[in-house]
Formats: structure tokens, C-alpha cells, sequence
């Protein structure tokens, strides 16, 4: 079973129009080499302004964390402390 990421607001459109992508990944940083090669610009967004939510814990700055089988992934704005 595969990840599930699931896109709203501006990021379907760099992911040419999908609401949701499918697709293989063990890890963070793996599941994001996989967004590089099929979507650069949405991959490029996600590194630089968003915050990822897998199964709806949020991770800030999400580097090697697993994701189980099945999981959903969204990208959300990241929040800024202060």
C-alpha cells in the first residue's frame, strides 16, 4: 500500500492539477526525492515554505521520519513560533 499525499490551495496546480498523489516512499526523505522527480515545483514549494502533517501529527522540519504504509501526507503552512 502506498503513501496517499493529498494537496489543496495552490499545490495541486504544481502537481499538474492531481488533488491527491500516490506513490511509494519509506521515509520523509525519500518520499520527497520521489516529489523531485515527478513534480520539481511542487517539491521546491514543500522545501521551502511548507510544514508536512503524516496521519495528522505535524512536523515542522521533517527529515528522516518514517512513513508507515498507507499513511497520508499533507502539506500545510508551517507555523511560526514566537
Amino acid at each position: 500500500m502506498g503513501i496517499r499525499v493529498v494537496l489543496s490551495g495552490e499545490l495541486p496546480a504544481l502537481a499538474g492539477g492531481a488533488q491527491e498523489i500516490e506513490l511509494e516512499a519509506a521515509d520523509v526523505l525519500e518520499l520527497m526525492r520521489v516529489l523531485r522527480a515527478r513534480h520539481p515545483a511542487l517539491a521546491a514549494k514543500a522545501e521551502a515554505d511548507l510544514a508536512l502533517a503524516v496521519n495528522g501529527v505535524i512536523y515542522q522540519r521533517p527529515f528522516a521520519e518514517a512513513l508507515p504504509p498507507g499513511a497520508e501526507v499533507c502539506f500545510i503552512p508551517r507555523i511560526a513560533a514566537g
